[in-house]
């Protein structure tokens, strides 16, 4: 069994389940998950986790995801992009440059989004394109999402493409939807490719057929190790012997740590590649504890228990 991480470029027409699928069939292994879901018609980075790095999932919640996205002005569809039921509303005209890049830029910072109803947000265990489909519209809050930056823009008639970096939890097709209103008219997303997942970009992942490659050669470098992937992680603590043999023996930790989640370290190297008595279960558990397991914050200490 294998134990990692693939950094992969997601085919259209193809959702993330598939993207497990397709490896759990070529790897032989059924413990298979992924970070970060794409429309089936959206491509670009997948973080795929393979084995006991399948626990670091829940903690790839990376607050920024970059994206280039195309749209088309002029048009509406029910799913906000070119994949629904498309209509041609207006014609928009020769609209001038810097109107386009005030409007667009007028979105950059803090803002409120709506949702579309062609999600997957679960509404009473019910998913909620399952809802669209059946003609039920469902009123939805708007969230506070943030557009860290919105810039590469590219003006060819009515089509824009366009590169944004956004936080966790934006709808891109909503985005344009918006800056469509914005332009007095309508918009579509017509093309999106994520380029930048969870410290992970697309100039460094794989396409399928390149594994595929890979997999018939034996080669299975494509597979990156626990300590590479665990670059999210941003603060280190470095343990010293005592604490190290604690850890071995199982016991709490006293930390004095600054953020919600750091990486056991000793002489520089994480803790997991180093304790080879523990379980590697055991010791993800305690590399990960202190937002996994309780804690108690005392004094700017945080306890592992």
């Amino acid at each position: 069994m294998f134990n990692g991480m693939i950094n992969v470029i997601k085919p259209p027409q193809m959702t993330s389940h598939d993207v497990v699928s397709w490896f759990r069939k070529r790897l032989k292994m059924k413990k298979i998950g992924h970070s970060g879901t794409l429309d089936p018609m959206a491509t670009g980075v997948i973080n795929v986790f393979l084995g006991q790095a399948t626990k670091l999932i829940s903690y790839q919640h990376h607050p920024v995801k970059k994206y280039r996205a195309e749209m088309l002005l002029g048009y509406t569809s029910d799913t906000l992009d070119g994949w629904g039921v498309i209509n041609k509303v207006d014609d928009p005209g020769k609209l001038d440059e810097s109107v386009i890049l005030e409007a667009m830029q007028s979105f950059v910072g803090e803002i409120e989004q709506i949702q579309p109803m062609y999600s997957a947000i679960k509404i009473n265990g019910q998913k909620m394109y399952q809802l669209a489909r059946k003609g039920q519209i469902i009123e939805r809050e708007p969230r506070k999402i943030t557009i860290y930056s919105i810039d590469e823009i590219k003006i060819v008639e009515n089509s824009i493409t366009f590169d944004v970096v956004c936080s966790r939890g934006t709808y891109i097709r909503t985005l344009v939807d918006d800056i469509g209103e914005k332009l007095k008219t309508k918009a579509i997303m017509t093309n999106l490719i994520r380029m930048e997942n969870e410290n992970f970009s697309l100039k460094d992942a794989m396409t399928l057929e390149e594994i595929q490659v890979a997999i018939d050669q034996d080669d299975y470098s494509f597979i990156l190790d626990l300590s590479e992937i665990m670059n999210f992680v941003e603060e280190r603590y470095e343990l010293n012997s005592s604490q190290m043999m604690s850890l071995k023996n199982g016991l709490p930790l006293q930390l004095n740590v600054k953020s919600d989640l750091c990486l056991l370290m000793h002489q520089n190297i994480p803790v997991f590649s180093l304790c080879i008595p523990v379980s590697l279960v055991l010791l993800m558990d305690y590399i990960l504890a202190i937002r996994k397991l309780s804690i108690q914050l005392s004094t700017n200490a945080r306890k592992m228990v």
